[in-house]
C-alpha cells in the first residue's frame, strides 16, 4: 500500500450535526420568540435582546461545524509524504510522534496521536472521531519505522482449558441495576396481591425489567486475565466476549467517563482501542488488575485514582 487517506467516523458526524442543530434550534426559539411577541403590549426590554441572541446562536451553530471541520481534517499519508487538508509536508519534516495518549479538541481532551512537525504546528488524529484511525497509526509507524505490524484476530481463541481470574463483585454491585430489580420486584408483588389485575398489567414490570437491563449493560462489563489472554465480558449481555492474547496488548488506560463512572481502555499492538465502562469493580479489584498489568509487562496509564 503505497497511501491511505482517512475516513471521518460516523461519531464525528453525529457530534456535528447535533452540535448544529443544538444552537439552531435555540436561534429559531429566540426568533418565533421575538416575532410572535412583537404585536403585544410587552415592553420590555428582554423582547428587544431576543433577535440578538438569536443571532448569537446562529454563529454558534457555524462555528460549531467550523470547528469540528478544522480539528477533523482530511488527512493523507503516503511512503514520502503527509497531506493534510491539501497542504503536504514531507515525512522528513515530522520531529516527533506521539501514537496514544489524551490530546486537546476543542473544550476537552480524546484519546488519540498526536504529529509534531519541525514548524512546530502539530496534526491529530482522534480514535473516535476517524473511523480508520488504527490504519492510518499504523501505516505511519510502518513508513516512520520501517517495520511491519501485523494484524492479531481477538475472540476465536478457546479459553476453556485456562485459568482465568475475573475481577468483579458481581451483576447486583451496579446500584442501578440493584434498585431497578428492587423496584421491579416490590411492584410484581404487589400486583400478585391484587386479584382482579389481569396478567398483562402482571407482566409489566418484567417487561421493564427486561427493557431496563440493556440501558445499563454499558457499564456491566468485568475482566478476567492469566498469562496468555485478558477477557472482557459482560455481566448483563453474558454471552459476549472479547479475547486480547497479551503479546498483542501495547497499553491499557485506567479511563474515566463523565468523571463518575470507570472504565479501562484496551490498545493493542495495531492501535485498536476499547474502551469498557466496568461499574461492578472496587478499588480492590482494580488494583489486584493493575498488578495483574504489571506482571505481564504491560503499560498502564492512569486517569483515576483507585
Amino acid at each position: 500500500m503505497e497511501h491511505i487517506a482517512s475516513r471521518r467516523s460516523i461519531k464525528f458526524y453525529v457530534n456535528t450535526i447535533l452540535g448544529c442543530l443544538f444552537f439552531l434550534t435555540i436561534s429559531v426559539f429566540f426568533g418565533y420568540t421575538f416575532v410572535a411577541n412583537t404585536n403585544d403590549d410587552i415592553k420590555s426590554y428582554i423582547i428587544y435582546l431576543l433577535p440578538l441572541l438569536s443571532l448569537v446562536s446562529f454563529i454558534f451553530s457555524i462555528l460549531t461545524f467550523y470547528f469540528y471541520r478544522k480539528y477533523v481534517p482530511s488527512i493523507v499519508i503516503s511512503n514520502k509524504a503527509i497531506e493534510v487538508q491539501n497542504k503536504a509536508y514531507s515525512l522528513s519534516d515530522i520531529k516527533f510522534v506521539i501514537y496514544t495518549g489524551k490530546q486537546p479538541f476543542l473544550y476537552s481532551y480524546k484519546e488519540g496521536a498526536e504529529i509534531m512537525l519541525n514548524d512546530g504546528s502539530t496534526i491529530y488524529i482522534y480514535d473516535e472521531l476517524y473511523a480508520n484511525a488504527p490504519a492510518l497509526k499504523t501505516f505511519l509507524d510502518s513508513v516512520l519505522n520501517d517495520r511491519t505490524i501485523i494484524n492479531v484476530p481477538i475472540c476465536i481463541y478457546d479459553i476453556s482449558s485456562e485459568n482465568i481470574i475475573y475481577h468483579t463483585q458481581g451483576i447486583f454491585s451496579n446500584i442501578k441495576l440493584f434498585v431497578i430489580s428492587i423496584i421491579s420486584i416490590a411492584i410484581t408483588i404487589l400486583i400478585i396481591i391484587k386479584a382482579n389485575i389481569s396478567l398483562y398489567i402482571m407482566l409489566l414490570p418484567i417487561f421493564t425489567f427486561l427493557i431496563t437491563c440493556p440501558l445499563v449493560s454499558g457499564e456491566m462489563y468485568y475482566f478476567g486475565i492469566n498469562e496468555k489472554y485478558l477477557v472482557i465480558r459482560n455481566h448483563v449481555l453474558f454471552w459476549r466476549k472479547h479475547i486480547y492474547p497479551i503479546s498483542f496488548i501495547r497499553e491499557v488506560v485506567y479511563e474515566p467517563r463523565y468523571k463518575w463512572r470507570k472504565g479501562l481502555r484496551i490498545i493493542t499492538k495495531n492501535y485498536h482501542t476499547n474502551f469498557r465502562i466496568a461499574e461492578t469493580l472496587n478499588s480492590d479489584d482494580w488494583q489486584k488488575l493493575q498488578k495483574e498489568f504489571v506482571n505481564q509487562n504491560i503499560k498502564v496509564r492512569y486517569e483515576f485514582k483507585f
